[in-house]
């Protein structure tokens, strides 16, 4: 097979997982956007300006999110306005826009209770959101009787520095006992619990809440979350049909049906529910002049196509997908090499997963995958380049990677995180099953393979947002089966991958020439049938595909998946194509030096600019540090601009911006306050922004190392 072009799976992708299922048991842990990296330091909401991670800009109508009415005691009609979207985002889980219409809330009406209790609820660290909370409940009593018992729900949730999840539940569903028509209560009560462990009482919530609001978008997304793993997910087909309808504008609204259309096999729509999202989320990043690395959607998103996009027999893609995420802009706090969620680490992961799933051996031994020196990568590298070497027939160093992926395990069980307690020994089963193959010992190694699989599966089944491992270990052992020619035990291998997998088409694949050679020609066309829908838009080559092809039976496409499907190529081509991320122009620069000379970016083209807003004490002594290295700077072609707001500041060296319409445009000032605020941005020689962050920044090795990596030599495009 041809030099793989891209590739799939997520790597450290569990973290993730966990604390996504954590949501789901304690509201109060976010898995989106991170508002407060640094605790306020008081309670009252003004002073949450300091963040640098919050919305500081005053909202706008988001168009396409849904539409949710919760109606609240306010003394400003513009006040429910916002309200309103705010409840609407949290319903998408798009906390961070969520956040910044509460906060307009409470700036238009400081006294409204409703306003912070739903600002609680989009803050992602629980101390922080019960301190928010503790101004509702100062307000409570101008409040509703309704309002009262969702403030005093969050209360419960809350009480006394500690969370009671339990006593949260119980306060959602009185609410809805005492006003059964109020869809909002039965949403939050299904919302409080999302583990799946009553599906049906959450089913039956949910429906009565459709039944008084058809298109609640809280409603529908929750029923795909809380069938999502089901063995009925089939169940929530007209909701996943729903809600891009609904809420064409949410880039997770689009993501989310995916879940389902994965589980069912649906694969041709799951990447169409990837792609439309990757290019809703992009848009906003885009149009809002943000980073990557600011939402949460980005990384998970593009991981989780690139696995649709392996399924779907298209490797050069999901490679495409995964250099795009290691491409995207670094950042020490949201993307670095320590955090497992970071698009850095789906990259990684990504592009390991399709090199595996497609033998692309060559790529794993050239280097083509950028390891880190964190514990996941050591052990994925070792456990990649033990198959790479078996791949190509080299078992004397298949050995010794092996050998390297061994003496791991101590640091694994003594250091790890609980996912990779429990992948490295499946991957060590996985791996001496191979070896013994490889030296002759077939039995041993088929007995080794068969428990590795059965580890895996389990494994896959807690671990599958997307898979990490980066194949079924039972398309593995069908496979080998079929080498050692005992096709009854690959179909058996092969039945199983599509129990953990429907309609996987590496499975179908294997079945065609298991079946063949059992002389089960209707079974075996079948399972032809049934891949030649699945593959349908496959890269050329793909050697499972031409080995199905060519055992001479003829056959039809055939999908047996529960609902219609579109072709996801055609479907990607009406829509314009793949849409990477892209950094945005810089707005314009209108500041005055020191002597009153006017100073634009356009006198700068050719250079990268280094621009600082240093507001603060934080950000002047900031600001000082990356002076000393304004040297090193201009040797990566970098000048330095730094501006204050300051009117009375004379010095050469700054820029003034004397009526804040810089800090404005570079987003470097907060509406709630009306305060400008510390910003330091990279803009590179096309004048566009390679990163951005708001605070106080100092940490010159990481800039100088951002600006080889991403702008140093991208002139003219």
């Amino acid at each position: 097979m041809p030099k793989c072009e891209a590739s799939a799976g997520e790597l450290l992708s569990t973290s993730e997982r966990s604390r996504r299922s954590a949501r789901w048991r304690q509201p109060f842990i976010c898995l989106r956007p991170r508002l407060w990296p640094e605790p306020p330091a008081h309670c009252v909401c003004a002073s949450y300006s300091a963040s640098a991670s919050l919305p500081h800009e005053k909202p706008w109508l988001i168009d396409g999110i849904g539409s949710t009415h919760f109606p609240i005691t306010t003394g400003n009609p513009e006040v429910q306005k916002w309200f309103d979207q705010g409840n609407t985002l949290l319903h998408c889980f798009w906390d961070y826009e969520a956040a910044r219409a509460f906060r307009w809330c409470i700036k238009l009406d400081p006294d409204c209770a409703m306003a912070y209790w739903g600002l609680a609820r989009a803050i992602d660290d629980d101390k922080r959101a019960a301190a928010v909370l503790t101004e509702a409940v100062k307000r409570k009593s101008r409040a509703s009787a309704r309002e009262r018992l969702y403030i005093e729900a969050w209360e419960a949730l809350w009480r006394n520095g500690k969370t009671d999840a339990v006593a949260w539940r119980r306060a959602l569903k009185a609410i809805c006992a005492r006003f059964p028509d109020d869809p909002e209560a039965k949403c939050l009560a299904v919302f409080s619990d999302l583990t799946g462990e009553e599906r049906a009482e959450h089913e039956r919530l949910l429906q009565q809440a459709l039944a008084h609001e058809p298109d609640h978008i809280g409603a529908h997304h929750y029923r795909v979350h809380v069938w999502d793993g089901s063995t009925q997910a089939a169940m929530v087909l007209d909701s996943c049909a729903a809600l891009p309808r609904i809420a064409p504008a949410s880039a997770h609204i689009q993501h989310m049906p995916g879940h389902i259309y994965c589980k069912l096999g649906m694969w041709h729509e799951a990447g169409i529910a990837m792609d439309t999202a990757a290019r809703v989320g992009t848009r906003y990043l885009e149009d809002r002049m943000m980073m990557p690395f600011d939402d949460w959607n980005y990384s998970h998103n593009l991981s989780y196509r690139c696995f649709v996009q392996e399924q779907l027999g298209m490797p050069g893609a999901a490679a495409a997908g995964a250099r795009e995420l290691l491409a995207a802009p670094r950042d020490p706090g949201l993307n670095n090499a320590d955090d497992p969620i970071s698009a850095w680490s789906a990259g990684i992961g990504a592009l390991m997963g399709v090199f595996v799933k497609y033998d692309c051996w060559d790529d794993i031994l050239g280097g083509a995958i950028p390891w880190r020196e964190t514990l996941p990568d050591r052990v994925w590298k070792a456990y990649c380049e033990t198959l790479a070497h078996l791949g190509k027939g080299d078992v004397e160093n298949a050995r010794k990677t092996f050998a390297a992926h061994s003496a791991l395990a101590g640091g694994v069980r003594k250091n790890g995180d609980e996912w990779i307690q429990k992948l490295h020994p499946i991957q060590s089963l996985e791996l001496r099953a191979r070896l013994e193959i490889a030296a002759g010992k077939a039995q041993r190694g088929i007995a080794l393979l068969t428990e590795a699989a059965k580890q895996e599966a389990a494994f896959r089944h807690d671990h599958s947002d997307p898979p990490i491992y980066p194949v079924c270990l039972d398309d593995a052992l069908g496979e080998t089966c079929l080498a050692l020619e005992r096709p009854a035990q690959a179909v058996a291998a092969f039945n199983r991958a599509l129990a953990t997998m429907a309609n996987d088409g590496f499975a179908l694949a294997g079945l065609v020439e298991a079946n063949r050679a059992l002389g089960k020609m209707d079974s075996a066309r079948d399972a032809l049938s049934r891949l030649l829908f699945v593959w349908a838009d496959a890269e050329p080559h793909l050697k499972p595909l031409e080995r199905a092809k060519s055992a001479g039976l003829i056959a039809e496409p055939r999908d047996n998946s529960p609902s219609t499907q579109r072709d996801y190529r055609k479907v990607l081509a009406e829509s314009g194509g793949a849409s990477p991320w892209e950094p945005c122009a810089a707005p314009p620069l209108d500041a005055i030096d020191g002597g009153g000379r006017p100073v634009t970016l356009e006198e700068f083209r050719g250079k990268n600019i280094l621009l600082v807003f240093a507001k603060s004490k934080a950000g002047m002594k900031a600001l000082t540090t990356l002076q000393k290295s304004d040297g090193a700077f201009a040797q990566l072609n970098t000048r330095l601009l730094a501006i204050t707001s300051d009117p009375r500041d004379t010095s050469p060296n700054l820029l003034r911006d004397e009526s804040a319409g810089n800090a404005r445009r570079f987003l470097a000032y907060d509406d709630f306050t009306d305060t400008a605020l510390d910003a330091t941005i990279l803009i590179d020689v096309n004048g566009k922004i390679r990163w951005l962050h708001r605070g106080a920044f100092s940490d010159v090795d990481f800039l100088q190392t951002e600006i080889q990596r991403t702008c140093a030599e991208k002139k003219g495009g």
